[in-house]
């Protein structure tokens, strides 16, 4: 299909537009212009792709499709033009930028007017097909659905001439009216029923029922598409067309023609929808009433009226009001009215593009365009882009807005240097004098240091500029003058602002100690750059080192053996022991030093070192991580461990199993992150003081965003064990009931697990209110009279008859505070013995079905048996029977002469030589294979010590 390509091709040419607007730097209007036309043409088009029926009846006319993307590659080739002459600074060529630009708002205009036109085509010719084709085939899918009411009507097909059957389907479904019977298609009470559940229901009534004015006017009152289905005469009733029109104004196409031309009518289509001014008769597109109605809601429908009414002012000013992008289709004298351009500039300064030679040399007007957009100053007369106030409040606006003052004003210092004090590049657009006048020049690389590349060669020769410039932007370094790169000063005031230009600098300077040295002062990686020579003087690494230790791996190798050079390094970054000798790497005040700093730099220490006491001591503290880096020795120190986990709880799970699961190690680490205790033990995981432990970690740790604290807290429910998570949330569902228990985090439900009264342990719900407890004991030095609270000695064996969980909860609100939690407890426990009933029988369930698969088992491992033992008996049997065979042979057979005999005796003595050979080989290959065993258990050992 050719609308298909054309929307493919439309797509791309958005894509391109948009990227390629982000080129046009310093043209911000231009940029959010462009991509505000793109996001609308992708928006229209992709509207279009996904629904194939508009694609169908957009194949009918495709005119309005092909204008907008010709349009669309018309403004891609503007951008493109305006990319190539942004760079422009000589004369002729910078009118060639500004005639770009020109262009370029030209053909965002015509882009604009062309997605316009586009998205009225598509809503008129679209319209119609979707209330007469789309809606009614969505409706009739319904019928053809066994699930919805079709299947209903099948099966009362014998009913759809009875008006009571018909009335009761009718009040689910209005359009089922399509199914009853002409006659009751015909019966207006039927009709009425129909409408008042669907007022689409009147495409199915009989011609004489949609020539009916209070039918009609019925289902217009409730939904005034409804007026696609009246007939002819009813569209043509002016009373039904106002009552629909009031509620759509769209409905208007839908009018007859004589309706379109009732101003009364199109007033109040147009009050409604102000897009229903596209149905109106020409006639009416010239009445002064209707269109000021319709401009003032949509500007832009002023290209919808007349010629005469483009041409009044009182009309241009309301739709230009509303939006001054509709001065483009108003008339030349409206565009030499003040008020009107005046009302334009204020929205958007490049209005003053359409305003009259004669307003463009207005200085209120320019004045109010200029505050608004300093790049509207382009389209301002000769006399004031010459005039100073004029251009200062411009440029104040839009420092680039200097490209568009007069010759004589980019001359002036007082008009240049506020431009370049605010955007140094501006310098490219002014005079070439200025652009040779050191004070300018100055102001403008102090801003932006690249702005060096626009100053003449006088200036860019000048020391001071030179320095100024790289002061502000090291990597200006490549637009100096040759001349100054041999100037120690300039090279040092690139390298303090930006280190690697050191790489661009003379050999002479690479070598200069004196230049080495004031800059490793300032960043001690420029020691990389110096030469082979300056990285052995003791001195400028130790400046180097002291900046910054890394630099000693640019070190020679002498000094990354020195100890005070060393020293200094790791003082200042401990990682950098990484790049010290062998013998520096053994020496314990150097890497105690190093790690103290930075207690992963363990890993670059000695073997010795890794297994000192002290040093793995200092590491762990400062950093949890060290401890991997610890010898297996150390690592197994209980005191080693503690110092880890508490730097960094997760650590635990690098802890060895001996001392894992220690008590005083899994506190330390649960302590400080709450999470290690899913590398604890499950005895461990379960046990309630460790959880309360974890939970209070959270608090000393600080979560900036609530995720991390929910995560924290969802995470720690998958940390505790299973059957203690289970017991909590059982209990928080009897307490607070199963909605909302599900809604409470499980720190919420540990808090009121561990802190309800409970005063005696519960034997169903482990740990209930067991800090209450010690709280309580604590409070009264460790004696409570629990009878004072009113609480049994001993726990019922059976439940309060007559007890349910709803009373018991009813009951609780009538309990007294001191009594409650024994009652509470007693009523958790009646609850949850028909829980722990349901659990013994799931479990017999499955021994059951384990026993079953045992027996299957062994009754698989007996049949194989029994094929195995029927086997040997037929192998024992086919033997016998081979030896009774060799018997008869024998008696049957000749007897052998003496020297058979003899013979046959050799051979049985050479066997038996041979039997003898086979066995003494077979003992020499076990006494080899015995001594390879203990040279391989000798060397195991060897690599172990």
């Amino acid at each position: 299909m050719e609308a298909e390509e054309l929307v493919a091709k439309g797509l791309a040419q958005t894509d391109e537009l948009r990227d390629s607007a982000r080129a046009l730097i310093g043209l911000p209007a231009f940029q959010m212009a462009c991509a505000g036309a793109a996001v609308t043409a992708r928006a229209q088009l992709r509207r279009i792709e996904k629904k194939s029926w508009l694609l169908r009846i957009l194949e009918e006319d495709l005119e309005p499709l092909r204008e907008l993307v010709e349009a669309l590659d018309a403004a891609v080739a503007a951008v493109l033009r305006v990319d190539e002459a942004s760079d422009c600074v000589f004369a002729w060529l910078r009118k060639r930028y500004r005639n770009a630009r020109i262009a370029l708002d030209d053909r965002l205009a015509q882009l604009a007017r062309s997605s316009e036109d586009f998205c009225t085509a598509v809503e008129v010719r679209g319209y119609e097909y979707i209330n007469k084709k789309f809606l009614l085939q969505q409706r009739r899918s319904r019928f053809e659905d066994p699930s919805t009411n079709r299947s209903a009507f099948d099966a009362q097909s014998e009913d759809w001439d009875s008006k009571e059957s018909v009335m009761s389907v009718l009040s689910v479904n209005g359009c089922a009216l399509e199914f009853a019977s002409d006659e009751l298609q015909n019966d207006k009470e039927v009709v009425m029923a129909a409408l008042d559940a669907d007022p689409r229901a009147l495409e199915f009534a009989s011609e004489a029922l949609r020539n009916d004015k209070e039918v009609v006017m019925a289902a217009v009152e409730q939904a005034a598409f409804a007026l696609v289905f009246a007939s002819d005469e009813m569209r043509d009733d002016k009373d039904v067309v106002l009552t629909a029109v009031r509620k759509d104004g769209n409905v208007l196409e839908f009018a007859s023609p004589e309706r379109k031309k009732d101003a009364h009518i199109v007033m109040a289509a147009v009050q409604s929808d102000p897009k229903s001014f596209h149905y109106a008769h020409e006639e009416l597109r010239g009445d002064a009433n209707i269109a000021m109605a319709a401009v003032r809601q949509n500007g832009l429908l002023l290209q919808l009226t007349s010629e005469e009414l483009r041409d009044d002012c009182d009309v241009a000013f309301v739709a230009v009001k509303r939006n001054w992008r509709s001065l483009q289709f108003v008339s030349a004298r409206p565009r030499g009215d003040a008020r009107i351009m005046i009302a334009a500039v204020q929205q958007c300064g490049f209005a003053l593009r359409y305003a009259s030679k004669e307003l463009q040399d207005d200085e209120a007007v320019v004045m109010r365009a200029v505050q608004r957009n300093g790049g509207a100053l382009e389209y301002a007369s000769e006399r004031l882009r010459g005039t100073h106030r004029i251009v200062a409040i411009a440029l104040a606006e839009d420092e680039n807005a200097l490209l568009y003052a007069s010759e004589e004003l980019r001359n002036d210092k007082d008009i240049v240097i506020p431009a370049v004090r605010r955007h140094g590049n501006s310098l490219v657009f002014a005079s070439r004098e200025l652009r040779n006048d050191k004070e300018v020049v100055l102001e403008a690389v102090k801003n932006d240091g690249f702005a060096i590349r626009h100053a003449l060669a006088g200036c860019r020769n000048d020391k001071e500029i030179a320095v100024a410039a790289l002061s502000q932007n090291g990597m200006a370094y490549c637009y100096v003058a040759g001349a100054l790169w041999n100037d120690a000063d300039v090279v040092l005031a690139a390298v303090r602002q930006n280190s690697s230009t050191f790489r661009y600098a003379f050999p002479r300077f690479k070598n200069s100690r004196s230049m080495v040295l004031s800059a490793v002062e300032h960043d001690g990686l420029i020691l990389r750059y110096a030469t082979k020579t300056l990285r052995d003087v003791r001195a400028v690494v130790l400046a180097a080192v002291s900046q910054n230790g890394m630099a000693l791996q640019y070190a020679s190798h002498e000094l990354q053996d020195d100890e005070e050079v060393v020293a200094r390094a790791v003082h200042r970054r401990g990682a950098a022991l990484e790049f010290a000798s062998v013998r520096v790497r053994l020496l314990k005040k150097i890497v105690l030093a190093a790690v103290t700093q930075d207690g992963c730099a363990l890993q670059h220490a000695s073997m010795l070192l890794q297994d000192d006491r002290d040093v793995v001591l200092a590491a762990c503290r400062q950093n949890g991580r060290a401890f991997c880096y610890a010898s297996p020795r150390r690592q197994n120190e209980k005191d080693v461990a503690v110092a880890a986990v508490r730097q960094d709880g997760t650590m635990l799970k690098d802890v060895p199993l001996t001392i894992r699961f220690d008590a005083e190690v899994v506190k330390t680490a649960v302590k400080q992150n709450g999470l290690a205790l899913k590398h604890a033990s499950a005895e461990q995981r379960g046990n309630m003081a460790l959880v309360l432990v974890a939970m209070e970690s959270y608090v000393h740790r600080r979560f900036s965003p609530n995720s991390q604290h929910e995560d924290f807290v969802r995470r720690m429910e998958t940390v505790v064990d299973g059957s203690l998570v289970r017991c909590m949330r059982g209990w928080c569902e009897l307490m607070h009931g199963k909605l909302h228990a599900m809604c409470m985090s499980f720190l919420e439900v540990h808090a009121q697990y561990v802190a309800f009264p409970a005063v005696r342990p519960n034997p169903r719900f482990p740990g209930l209110g067991w800090v209450f407890r010690e709280s309580l004991e604590e409070l009264n030095d460790g004696e409570v009279d629990w009878d004072a609270l009113g609480v049994e000695a001993e726990w019922p064996q059976e439940p309060p008859p007559g007890t349910a969980p709803d009373r018991v909860r009813q009951e609780e609100q009538q309990c007294d505070v001191d009594t409650r939690d024994a009652f509470d407890v007693r009523a958790f426990r009646f609850v949850f013995e028909e829980e722990e009933e349901e659990v013994e029988e799931e479990e017999e369930e499955e021994e059951e079905e384990e026993e079953g698969l045992e027996e299957e088992e062994e009754g698989e491992q007996e049949g194989e048996q029994e094929e195995e033992e029927e086997e040997e008996q037929q192998g024992a049997q086919e033997e016998e029977e081979e030896e009774e065979e060799e018997e008869e042979e024998e008696q049957d057979g000749h007897v052998h002469d003496d020297e058979d005999d003899d013979e046959d005796d050799d051979d049985d003595d050479d066997d038996d030589d041979d039997d003898d050979d086979d066995e003494y080989e077979e003992e020499e290959e076990e006494e080899e294979q015995e001594e390879e065993e203990e040279e391989e258990v000798e060397g195991a050992a060897a690599l172990r010590q």
